[in-house]
């Protein structure tokens, strides 16, 4: 038997653009049915986009335009086309993130499965960064965190300022943006995988503003003069990567190496950190000229410090997550620094500080402990103490240290909040799963009664209606039932007792009838008194009381007859 096969697809007339329609075949264009079968014009992807399909408010008119969002979180606009009918799935194609154009009008196909890495490229990684495996490790000069992930080999960067998450390529050399804040949707999975980076969630958030004005002043910062216990210098080792690396990366020449190397430990730390020039024509010049600005000095900016480190508003956290301070401490027991031993921020240009009860010493500022809830504002010359460190604070200029004005309309943001924000920031996929299945759930609920209702030929709701009409009979009933069994079971053994003692099913007592022979067709259970019509029935005489008991008798076989 010979297979058959279908018709090949018509291309399309002409290339489309990013958020465009792909227009039905108009009703008119058909051919009769007597007429010999026609190939059908099925609308295809253009080159490197994707089609999916977007559902209308009812009562939207043709050439209305139309916003919408992608599946990977991209709002695009389309324009109604002029043949559509109310209810009609429209179909769009946009261009995916991270996608490449296709080399031919198609089909767009999957994107292909990345190159795994070679063992030498892992090799060299996990020398590079291998304070990075399995954890987040700070820069200590641009606060960028990094995290090797050992079993795939992968190196992410978290650029804190900006909220992104870069992926680097080592083939290409090259960063690729994995997450961003901004759309939360895109690659959420990725935080099930790397755990949340130990940074702080202030600088996650932009600048806010308050009254019509920026929260942070420009030029406002925090520099920190770090000193060991001991005395103890940055090891020579790690001063001379870096040192290194500051000379490749600014492209001094040989004279202003040397220049650099003549200067102490701390002050190459220094000039390492705080130096910068724009123009690549006079950096040497202009290099050697801030050397020399500064060894003018009756006191030079570095003292007796081992580093210096730059708090921005965005703020920063302390502890062996920050590479100076590991190396630094790198003789200490690791109990004395945390990883995350104490955090910064600021707040209208003033900084605040606060421990993490991460260590056992604790942080201590000007000689007083700090705990978990924010102190400050710093001010220049304060002494911030932890574990074996001591960090001389000094405020630029345009920072403050007086005390933080409180406002009614926003107070001093408190841990609580601040976490709020933070989980507002980093996107939990759980949520939106959870609520998509919810939708879905609902959606069929919805499809199963529409059908439900179209069978019966009934109202609107009126199914839903007799359901619950029904459900609440069968509940009283229910109720009227076990209500019933529920008497019968405490009632019937204790009815004969009841009997006996002349008393009702409630325990009340009926009277003192009974204590004597009845006469005929008396029981003592069908009179509620002896001789009800009488005050006191014990000062009656014995005529009296015997004359009662006859007509009480007499009344009783008058209402049985």
């Amino acid at each position: 038997r010979r297979a058959s096969h279908a018709p090949p697809r018509r291309p399309p007339s002409g290339p489309r653009t990013p958020g465009t329609l792909g227009a039905p075949v108009p009703s008119s264009m058909a051919e009769p049915e007597a007429a010999a079968p026609e190939e059908l014009v099925c609308p295809r992807a253009p080159p490197g986009q994707t089609e999916f399909l977007v559902s209308v408010p009812p009562g939207t008119l043709p050439g209305m335009c139309i916003q919408t969002a992608t599946p990977d979180g991209q709002v695009i606009t389309f324009t109604v086309p002029d043949d559509f009918v109310d209810g009609q799935l429209l179909p769009v194609f946009y261009t995916p993130l991270g996608r490449q154009a296709a080399p031919e009008i198609g089909p767009e196909m999957p994107p292909s499965m990345p190159r795994p890495k070679t063992r030498a490229e892992i090799r060299l990684m996990m020398q590079t960064f291998g304070d990075a495996k399995d954890q987040w490790k700070i820069d200590g000069q641009t606060m960028k965190g990094f995290y090797l992930h050992s079993e795939s080999g992968y190196l992410y960067v978290w650029d804190q300022p900006t909220g992104v998450l870069y992926e680097y390529e080592q083939s290409e050399g090259q960063c690729r943006v994995v997450w961003k804040s901004a759309l939360p949707a895109v690659n959420a999975e990725i935080w099930q995988v790397l755990p949340l980076p130990p940074t702080d969630p202030a600088s996650m958030q932009a600048s806010q503003t308050q009254d019509g004005e920026e929260a942070f002043s420009a030029g406002a910062f925090a520099m920190l003069s770090i000193a060991h216990e001991s005395g103890r210098q940055l090891p020579a080792d790690v001063l001379e990567a870096a040192a290194e690396d500051f000379c490749s990366r600014m492209g001094l020449p040989a004279q202003a190496v040397q220049r650099l190397r003549e200067l102490p430990a701390a002050g190459q730390h220094f000039i390492i950190q705080n130096f910068r020039c724009e123009h690549p024509k006079g950096r040497s010049e202009a290099f050697l000229s801030y050397v020399e600005k500064l060894l003018r000095r009756k006191k030079p900016p570095w003292r007796s410090s081992a580093c210096t480190l730059v708090v921005q508003p965005a703020g920063a956290i302390l502890g062996r997550c920050c590479p100076d301070l590991d190396a630094l401490c790198r003789g200490d027991p690791l109990e004395r620094l945390a990883q995350a031993h104490c955090k910064l921020k600021a707040e209208q240009d003033r900084f605040f500080v606060c421990d993490l009860n991460t260590s056992e010493e604790g942080t201590t500022l000007d000689g007083f402990a700090v705990n978990e809830q924010w102190v400050g504002p710093l001010k220049s010359g304060s002494l911030l103490v932890i574990g074996p460190l001591r960090i001389k604070v000094h405020l630029s200029g345009t920072a403050k240290d007086t005390p933080l004005p409180m406002s009614p309309k926003k107070p001093f943001m408190d841990e609580g909040e601040e976490d709020a924000e933070w989980q507002r920031k980093v996107y939990r996929a759980s949520k939106e799963e959870t609520q998509t299945a919810a939708q879905k759930r609902l959606q069929e609920y919805k499809d199963r009664a529409e059908e439900r209702r179209q069978r019966s030929r009934a109202e609107p709701g009126s199914a839903a209606i007799d359901g619950l009409v029904n459900k609440f009979n069968a509940i009283r009933e229910a109720e009227r039932i076990a209500e019933e069994a529920e008497e019968r079971r405490v009632d019937m053994p204790t009815i004969q007792a009841h009997r006996e003692a002349n008393m009702a099913t409630d325990g009340s007592f009926l009277g003192a009838g009974g204590l004597e022979r009845a006469g005929i067709g008396f029981h003592s259970q069908m009179g509620a008194e002896l001789i009800p019509n009488v005050l006191d029935p014990r000062n009656l005489s014995t005529k009296d009381a015997s004359q009662l008991k006859m007509q009480m008798r007499y009344d009783q076989l008058n209402r049985q007859s």
